[in-house]
């Protein structure tokens, strides 16, 4: 609005869980009286929105605590909790007869290559091998960094065993 034109103003606060949100302003280029409904309506939007803006705040954080218990934050990876649950409901929808197999990865000398590349760059060698598996072992595979350089996978198997643990080996290797 152009400063200076405005006759009449209501406001009602939008008030957060944490503290004031913002304000909720109706105005008019007249001269005006503000009933006991404009004030009620304006007091009713602001509530709104405060629920809203409250709401999607917790949405956030929900999302953000679910992410640091189930995630391994250097790689991106699943950690053991979400591969538990992921697996977990895998096997309970397996059809009558399908199987599945876990891999467990260690990096060899990983604490000498630490000593080595310092910790930044054992650091980027980890997020690099989780990205290669991750690329190897797509869905329906689970993959999962449980510690330092242990690394787990859990692979759903439909077909005949040992077809599947040679093309697993071929990946690996």
């Amino acid at each position: 609005c152009v400063k200076g034109k405005v006759k009449s103003l209501i406001d009602a606060s939008i008030i957060l869980s944490k503290g004031i949100g913002g304000v909720v302003t109706c105005d008019s280029t007249k001269l005006r009286k503000w009933t006991y409904f404009d004030r009620v309506l304006a007091a009713s939007i602001a509530d709104m929105l405060s629920f809203i803006f409250d709401r999607l705040e917790r949405i956030e954080v929900e999302e953000h605590v679910r992410k640091l218990a189930y995630t391994d934050l250097l790689t991106g990876l699943d950690n053991q909790y979400a591969l538990t649950e992921k697996v977990m409901e895998q096997i309970q929808s397996f059809e009558e007869g399908q199987r599945g197999v876990f891999v467990y990865l260690m990096m060899d000398q990983y604490t000498e290559m630490q000593g080595v590349l310092g910790h930044d760059g054992a650091d980027q060698m980890l997020t690099i091998t989780a990205s290669r598996l991750k690329t190897l072992f797509p869905y329906p595979a689970q993959t999962a960094r449980l510690a330092f350089d242990h690394f787990v996978i859990f692979l759903p198997i439909k077909g005949d065993l040992e077809f599947e643990m040679g093309r697993l080996e071929r990946n690996i290797n």
